[in-house]
């Protein structure tokens, strides 16, 4: 199908202009409730719902060294209208998301949970896991193989609250950081707001990707051999439509730039994608439509791949594709490794007509 070459950038415009619209606005606390906490709902929420008179609450950027963010909220006392207020460091915004806005609010998940366990990410580089006590002031009480410890929540860089998954026979197996990707494809699954990765695919083709939003991410690189004679470039924006915790949908564009010889052109794939499970037994299926310039696909090609927790480090994948036109398709399978922050793949591409093993596939991601 031929579309002209004008049209086609409008839509990827009007696409990324769509998708960026979150990257403003004011800090929210909740992305239902915004910047702002109201008794309406804070009563719909279930918020400060042990402070007797609540009048409001609001989230701000904090211009005081060391903090980034302040919860001030207000109140009916004896003495009138009260204020009081809370100030974290930059990633403790993670834990307020969950709805904790309060020590006694988080201090009452004890009541519900024998054993409520949390991941404490320390501004030195400590990763600590630990049984939640109290939070109490200034300071979280945890209990760790040895012994109690009082922390500073200054100190506190991000905190996860940790669900039996994530045990195996009482050890802590961590989650895959390279979730939102399988070899090459893509799951549907977001990369959320503030992280990002760097990565080098089969050692020659390095890039980045950021998460603007919770649902909108943004990555490129530059092929770096490139020259004056021979250049190449590539963007990859995706939009996560929907997530929950077992299935995601998602679209997105791989758009390469080349260009030699005083020509240029445009070369990518336009998709969807939904993902089906979680990151340690989860089936992903893609639907995208190829282009040269202004030439468009008349048919799809067609992905499905898998992954599946092996042991406490490691994963099998598989990514397999059908392209409209050729009747072999393309099978992959391989091995994924990964720590805290560094995930890599090892696998083979192959058609059923080869006469060889397969092509080698070898891919290295640094979370940050």
């Amino acid at each position: 199908m031929k579309i002209k070459s004008d049209k086609l950038f409008l839509c990827l415009i009007i696409v990324f202009l769509f998708t960026a619209v979150p990257l403003s606005g004011q800090t929210v606390i909740t992305h239902p409730i915004g910047d702002v906490i109201s008794v309406e709902e804070a009563i719909e929420y279930g918020l400060f719902s042990d402070l007797v008179g609540f009048e409001v609450a609001e989230f701000q950027l904090a211009p005081l060294k060391g903090y980034k963010y302040i919860l001030t909220y207000s109140f009916r006392g004896e003495k009138g209208i009260e204020t009081s207020s809370f100030r974290f460091g930059d990633n403790i915004k993670r834990l307020l998301n969950l709805s904790l806005f309060q020590q006694d609010s988080l201090n009452t998940r004890l009541e519900t949970s024998a054993v409520f366990r949390i991941k404490l990410d320390l501004k030195s580089g400590t990763t600590l896991i630990a049984r939640f006590q109290r939070w109490s002031g200034n300071k979280f009480e945890i209990e760790t193989d040895f012994g109690r410890q009082e922390i500073d929540i200054d100190k506190i860089d991000e905190v996860k609250i940790l669900e039996e998954r994530h045990f195996k026979n009482g050890e802590y197996w961590g989650t895959d950081p390279n979730h939102t990707r399988l070899f090459f494809a893509p799951t549907a699954r977001a990369l959320k707001k503030g992280a990002g990765y760097f990565a080098d695919y089969e050692l020659v083709f390095p890039g980045v990707a950021y998460g603007f939003t919770d649902k909108f991410s943004f990555g490129g690189g530059i092929f770096p051999f490139s020259s004056g004679d021979f250049f190449m470039a590539w963007i990859t924006p995706k939009y996560t439509i929907m997530e929950t915790k077992d299935r995601a949908v998602a679209v997105g564009l791989l758009n390469l730039i080349i260009s030699g010889d005083n020509d240029s052109e445009n070369v990518g794939i336009l998709y969807g994608t939904a993902t089906f499970g979680e990151s340690d037994a989860g089936i992903t299926v893609g639907l995208g439509y190829g282009y040269v310039g202004s030439d468009l696909a008349e048919k799809p090609m067609i992905m499905i791949g898998g992954e599946k927790r092996l042991g406490k480090r490691t994963k099998f994948i598989t990514e397999n594709w059908l392209f409209p036109g050729l009747d072999d398709p393309l099978f992959s399978a391989g091995i994924r490794w990964f720590g805290e922050k560094l995930a890599a793949d090892f696998g083979l591409f192959r058609t059923l007509e080869m006469d060889f093993l397969g092509f080698p596939w070898l891919d290295i991601v640094i979370n940050f």
